[in-house]
């Protein structure tokens, strides 16, 4: 008597069947029952092939249920998975804005922060060759006063500003910033403890790229929370270039310019204020420089709405 190999429909293992007669083979891998039967169709000549008849018996109802169980599983898994993909979809979806930008100019998050990015975001405001700097700090003292209502003004910081006093961002991506302070989030309510700076949440700064405007609230120290807060400024970039030229800067370049309080510089080097509340606005300074030789820096007072 010879057997021949076979392989189970279940799982693919070899089985050893009988070649005479009729024998229920059990797979020692997945327990499935495996009946097999000798076939006459062939030539006597020729050796019968054995033809597999798979029957639900005895054990092999386990294999039956475990297959079962198997099917759910994957069922649930992929649906588990379409769900997730759909739901991301949607995410992704409704964060982008109809010219193509991830996140909202206009939308703070519980967290207090606000991002926005992509190739046309800075439209707004001009554009990434002629950013308005004026335009983008309204926006951000708006911005602000989403997170802290009496936001106010402190510092403004703008690169690559060509004499039109437009920021143009393709010759190098180095973006604005503009820094505010919460005159109420200024002073903490528990004592101060000598010898060690207490984290406080008084601050806020947007900062714009060639592609992305990004704001959040920062952490201070109880120094940097008596920044003294400035008023919006009065004259333009282009008036402060203009009076920049009159006094001889290179027509042929752009500058840096920073505006904040004309008490900045004191309390930047912890002199006394004497009579001065840093909580409330005080007119502003322009500090005006060109990067090149021979270098030009020379301030200006911002006194544009007197004129």
């Amino acid at each position: 008597m010879t057997t021949r190999n076979i392989q189970c429909p279940n799982c693919g293992s070899m089985l050893h069947a009988w070649q005479r007669g009729e024998r229920s083979q059990k797979c020692q891998f997945c327990g499935l029952d495996v009946l097999v039967e000798r076939t006459t169709e062939r030539p006597a000549a020729l050796p019968a092939e054995p033809r597999v008849i798979v029957r639900n018996i005895g054990a092999g109802g386990g294999s039956k249920a475990g297959t079962i169980i198997a099917t759910v599983v994957a069922t649930v898994v992929i649906g588990v998975g379409l769900l997730a993909y759909l739901v991301l979809r949607n995410i992704k979806q409704s964060h982008v804005a109809s010219d193509g930008s991830q996140g909202s100019l206009d939308k703070v998050g519980a967290d207090g922060r606000s991002y926005a990015k992509g190739a046309g975001v800075l439209g707004r405001f001009g554009g990434p060759a002629a950013l308005d700097i004026d335009e983008l700090a309204r926006h951000a003292l708006s911005t602000a006063r989403k997170v802290y209502p009496d936001a106010q003004l402190y510092r403004i910081s703008a690169q690559m500003v060509r004499p039109s006093g437009l920021v143009d961002l393709t010759l190098e991506d180095r973006g604005p910033w503009f820094d505010l302070r919460s005159p109420a989030q200024s002073h903490p309510a528990t004592p101060e403890v000598l010898g060690h700076e207490d984290v406080v949440k008084c601050w806020y700064q947007l900062t714009a790229s060639i592609d992305s405007v990004s704001s959040w609230p920062r952490d201070s120290t109880r120094h940097d929370c008596m920044v003294p807060v400035v008023t919006p400024p009065t004259c333009t970039l282009a008036e402060i270039w203009q009076r920049a030229l009159a006094d001889g800067a290179p027509g042929n370049a752009v500058a840096t310019l920073y505006y904040s309080s004309i008490h900045h510089q004191a309390y930047f080097f912890r002199e006394p204020m004497a009579g001065i509340d840093p909580d409330v606005p005080s007119p502003g300074l322009w500090e005006f420089s060109i990067d090149a030789e021979p270098r030009f820096a020379k301030s200006y007072p911002d006194d544009c709405a007197a004129k």
